[in-house]
């Protein structure tokens, strides 16, 4: 009776023991031995903290893009925003996400940030998964080469790693593909039509395609017959010019100009006009404009001079009768004139013009005359250098011709009642009743002109006359 009261209650505090001396060997009875330290254990797994592995996905458009971690756990990605791994991992596991598989349809590459490390006591929310679409791309189709010209490199805008690159159909004779790198580069050397070509570049995420066309042209003829309206430009400081065109025969792919134009001007490169605002002045310079294609080059030269003060004179647009009082609306017929030339279309700048213009007793070299002394005129259509005026107002006719006429284009007439040679800068006889009569009389309805395509003294006296119903433009000088 004793020993079955000790031995009871020894099955009573027994697991208090051998909870207390923590697996100490507890020899009494081995079933509540085994009893116990199975309830240990299992007390100890249902404590142990585990935490999740997950993160966000930008950029995918594709389809079929599986991420792991650790080798296992995949998961597959129907589209973008949060993933997270199904199996849960302790403190101080090491994780290590990865992509698996890169989706398709397009080809995507995905690439992980933030994808491995080791957890501490949070869950893992920060891997970030970028996609973006596989690109095979060339700019600037479709390209014009020139037989027998190498052409430039043409190297692609590409995304992933090519492995092999090819063209179909082949390339024009001359030209290659490189194998990793889809560049096209070589010399064509044969002439074709426009023609498209599929270019396929292989990569790991699957083929890149791209389509360019080539057209193979033959080499051009050399460009001819560079010409300038003139070979000496004067500009003023701080003024925009008009833009100088020169006339070319042929192509021009390409212009330049040796030296440097003035600071501020400019030259088209496939055109060759100049045009700007030139901000510092210079003496006359030379200056040599080349314009070339494929085929060769042609040249052109003229001298370039900026100063402060340089005036303008230009050829109108319209034509008139010989009453321009009437036509300008002006109390007498050089007043009528002058309102004239400043509404006209061909007016190339701001200021105030006036007509050159003789009238008796009104305007002539030493009445209110319109030229001034010792200055630098130019062409209002494109800044050419006129003359230099002496002491008396006057171009130095006859003993030094104007650098060139006062019109570029086609001859034109103008009036202007000077005398004819050799009565230089005299008032003459027909000035169409001072410039109000518009009838068909003989002599008294007569009027002396100019002519606009000279540089002799017919440029302002051709010597003979027209009736006043005739009409003609005027020649107008800035002020």
């Amino acid at each position: 009776m004793r020993k079955q009261f000790i031995y009871k209650a020894l099955h009573k505090i027994f697991p208090i023991l051998c909870l207390a001396i923590f697996f100490s060997n507890c020899t009494i009875d081995s079933d509540p031995k085994i009893f116990f330290t199975y309830s240990l254990i299992q007390n100890s797994n249902s404590s142990i903290s585990k935490f999740s592995v997950g993160g966000s996905i930008t950029g995918l458009t594709g389809s079929g893009l599986i991420i792991q971690n650790n080798g296992a756990d995949n998961i597959t990605i129907p589209g973008n925003g949060s993933f997270t791994f199904s199996t849960q991992l302790e403190a101080n596991t090491a994780y290590s996400v990865t992509v698996l598989t890169n989706p398709s349809s397009p080809n995507q590459l995905c690439n992980v940030s933030n994808g491995s490390g080791t957890i501490t006591t949070t869950n893992i929310t920060n891997i970030s998964i970028a996609c973006a679409t596989l690109v095979l791309s060339y700019a600037g189709s479709p390209y014009s080469y020139t037989q027998n010209i190498a052409i430039t490199t043409n190297a692609p805008t590409v995304t992933g790693t090519i492995t092999s690159c090819s063209a179909s159909p082949s390339l024009p004779a001359g030209l290659s593909i490189h194998n990793t790198t889809c560049t096209i580069s070589g010399t064509p050397t044969t002439i074709q039509a426009s023609a498209s070509y599929i270019i396929t570049a292989v990569t790991s995420n699957g083929n890149l395609t791209a389509s360019i066309n080539i057209t193979i042209s033959a080499i051009p003829v050399a460009p001819t017959a560079l010409t300038y309206s003139s070979n000496n430009y004067v500009l003023r400081n701080n003024t925009a010019i008009t833009t100088i065109t020169p006339s070319v025969t042929g192509t021009v792919t390409s212009c330049s100009a040796s030296p440097t134009l003035p600071t501020g001007l400019s030259i088209n490169s496939t055109t060759c006009a100049v045009s700007g605002t030139p901000i510092v002045n210079q003496g006359s310079t030379a200056y040599t404009i080349t314009a070339s294609n494929a085929g060769g080059s042609t040249t052109a030269s003229f001298n370039i001079t900026v100063q402060t003060t340089v005036y303008k004179i230009f050829v109108t647009a319209s034509t008139y009768n010989g009453d321009l009082r009437t036509a300008g609306g002006g109390g007498d017929g050089p007043a009528g004139a002058d309102n004239l030339c400043n509404a006209d279309a061909n007016k190339p700048n701001a200021s105030a013009y006036k007509a050159i213009l003789f009238a008796s007793g009104i305007r002539d070299t030493t009445t209110s005359w319109v030229l001034l002394a010792n200055t630098t005129y130019t062409r209002g259509s494109d800044s050419a250098m006129i003359g230099t005026t002496d002491g008396s107002k006057e171009f130095a006719f006859p003993g030094t011709p104007l650098s060139n006429s006062f019109d570029a284009g086609a001859l034109k007439q103008y009036w202007v009642g000077f005398r004819n040679a050799p009565n230089y800068w005299q008032t003459g006889n027909y000035r169409c009743n001072e410039w109000t009569d518009s009838s068909t009389t003989a002599t008294t309805g007569e009027g002396r002109y100019g002519l606009s395509n000279v540089t002799d003294y017919t440029s302002i006296s051709e010597g003979t006359r027209h009736t006043c119903n005739n009409v003609k433009y005027l020649l107008c000088a800035e002020q």
